[in-house]
């Protein structure tokens, strides 16, 4: 009977010991798009709209080039998030707010045909992103002159 009191004390005994919860692996960003409540740790696969990336102001430094003369010029911009590809962008080159299509490394201006007229004529845009920062060309035209712009945006 002792041996089977101390069996049945020792099996309750490693029963009763509270063992840790395995962890629930998920997303454990709550800004994620796939943001897991339950999880306990993360795993590594949350997801965002690569529009998020693009969200906030942005300092400008330009290189306009007309009739073979060059000025530098610095301002900043703003970017919204629209969608989750797409920003709207506010104070390019003292424009209307202007729409752009957005990936990990390019930039495409989507309203371009309701900005050719005036001073916001903007054509030939190529925008590539590494990081934080955005490199353009672009032709432009301005108190009445084309223009070539060479440009980078950083994101403060």
């Amino acid at each position: 009977m002792t041996k089977n009191f101390f069996f049945l004390f020792t099996l309750l005994t490693i029963l009763s010991c509270s063992k840790e919860d395995d962890p629930i692996l998920g997303c454990t960003d709550s800004t994620a798009n796939n943001y897991n409540a339950q999880a306990t740790e993360d795993d590594g696969s949350c997801t965002f709209d690569i529009a998020d990336s693009y969200v906030g102001f942005w300092d400008v430094e330009e290189m306009q080039t007309v009739s073979g003369m060059t000025i530098t010029v610095n301002y900043t911009i703003s970017m919204a998030k629209l969608e989750a590809n797409k920003v709207e962008i506010t104070n390019f080159r003292e424009c209307v707010p202007i729409e752009a299509l957005v990936s990990e490394s390019s930039m495409i201006l989507s309203n371009l045909n309701e900005l050719a007229f005036g001073e916001c004529f903007i054509d030939n845009a190529n925008f590539n992103r590494t990081d934080n920062t955005i490199d353009y060309t672009l032709n432009s035209k301005a108190l009445g002159l084309f223009m070539t712009v060479e440009g980078s945006m950083t994101k403060q």
